[in-house]
């Protein structure tokens, strides 16, 4: 089995259970949209968009963000889907988003 198939082996098993799980970039639509697990869901533009569009789109159990450039911020919502608010809201304070 090949490391590819290993992942999405995982994530599929993420998503059966209703567990997070997610993408950043280019792999939002090459790894988790071929899959089928995206269906349903919303994710972030991986063009870059609007400005105003969200850099990071929670739907669910799914977590994506647009590029490399909003892993602080695809960083913090994983935190914040996995152990609250108030815990996300200190490690964002720690990496100066707050």
């Amino acid at each position: 089995m090949s490391s590819n198939e290993k992942l999405v082996t995982l994530l599929k098993k993420q998503a059966a259970a209703s567990k997070p799980y997610g993408a950043i970039g280019a792999a939002t639509a090459h790894v988790l949209e071929p899959h089928g697990l995206l269906e349903g869901k919303k994710a972030a533009d991986q063009d870059g968009g609007d400005e105003c569009e969200s850099r990071v789109v929670v739907d669910g159990n799914v977590i994506t963000s647009g590029g490399t450039g909003t892993a602080m911020e695809f960083a913090v919502a994983a935190v914040e889907k996995l152990l609250g608010r108030d815990v996300a809201q200190r490690v964002a304070e720690g990496l100066l988003f707050a």
